[in-house]
């Protein structure tokens, strides 16, 4: 079975590669999300402070496939082990359709980009 560091890093990890027990990713992709899922890897109701929950970010990513997921995960030595999302991108041309999905989900971020070539949300 593929550990949830083998899903989004490619690898396993070491624990001294975690700074202070946490590592951030930035290319999640569905594909990957769904591995995590398979695995039991995510909780869907987490969210990272104001931000949707990792589930309804999910849903999002299923609707509109080109974004990927950035956040982190906890390491599995820290009592509060988890994979947080922190927020969504989309790098490059977006259509109209991704355009208003985008800011109707994500609009109340943190940061916030809406620019030709790409689509950001992060929350704190």
């Amino acid at each position: 079975m593929k550990t949830r560091e083998m899903i989004i890093f490619g690898r396993n990890l070491d624990q001294k590669e975690y700074s202070g027990g946490i590592k951030y990713f930035d290319f999640l992709n569905i594909e990957q999300i769904n591995e995590l899922l398979q695995i039991g890897a995510l909780n869907l109701d987490d969210q990272q402070n104001d931000s949707p929950s990792i589930g309804e970010i999910i849903e999002f990513i299923k609707a509109n496939s080109r974004f990927v997921v950035h956040g982190y995960v906890v390491s599995e030595s820290r009592p509060d082990s988890r994979i947080s999302f922190e927020g969504v991108t989309l790098e490059g041309e977006s259509t109209e359709q991704e355009r208003k999905a985008f800011v109707e989900m994500f609009r109340h971020a943190d940061e916030f980009t809406f620019d030709n070539d790409c689509l950001n949300a992060w929350y704190d």
